[in-house]
């Protein structure tokens, strides 16, 4: 895995700017890391590493791919811009960090999902502590259920769902 990569085109004394690249895991399109120290980690935290994991402990990383292209793509009404996470191993503020990188790379951005397989509890935890919150259970064409959980800038939260407030055709 490569280091904090210091010339990330966020502005490096924001929280956000705290997130760099790592290698990627087959199948994904990137992936991102925040070190223990940016996060405010500690090494035992939250920690959702795989054995033989090579991520330092206390490092956050998480994997990123669009949705469109990706397993969840028949799952729930995939927007353009959709992207889903992996995390490889993490905490909380590693992750929120990782997601709010995310929007602020990608504004038109209206999602992020994490799908947590049934009966993760560690990982259902993580994502509540990084501020996702469940959207639905869903049954994958590999026949894997999955909770989505889901991240939403707030432009898009704020927006009324009521269908009184839905344009009239």
């Amino acid at each position: 895995m490569s280091p904090i990569d210091p010339s990330n085109p966020i502005d490096p004394g924001s929280p956000i700017g705290r997130v760099g690249t790592a290698e990627h895991a087959a199948g994904w399109d990137r992936a991102l890391q925040v070190d223990a120290a940016s996060a405010g980690d500690t090494a035992s935290a939250g920690d959702t590493a795989s054995a033989g994991d090579t991520a330092t402990a206390g490092e956050t990383l998480v994997q990123v791919r669009h949705t469109l292209t990706s397993r969840l793509r028949d799952a729930y009404p995939v927007g353009a811009r959709d992207l889903e996470i992996g995390v490889t191993r993490g905490t909380p503020e590693g992750v929120a960090l990782v997601v709010a990188h995310l929007f602020a790379e990608d504004p038109a951005c209206r999602r992020i999902i994490l799908a947590v397989p049934e009966q993760d509890r560690v990982l259902a935890d993580l994502a509540e502590g990084a501020d996702l919150r469940p959207v639905v259970e869903v049954e994958l064409t590999d026949d894997t259920v999955v909770e989505l959980w889901v991240a939403e800038p707030a432009r898009v939260t704020a927006r009324s769902t009521a269908v009184d407030d839905l344009p009239q055709t």
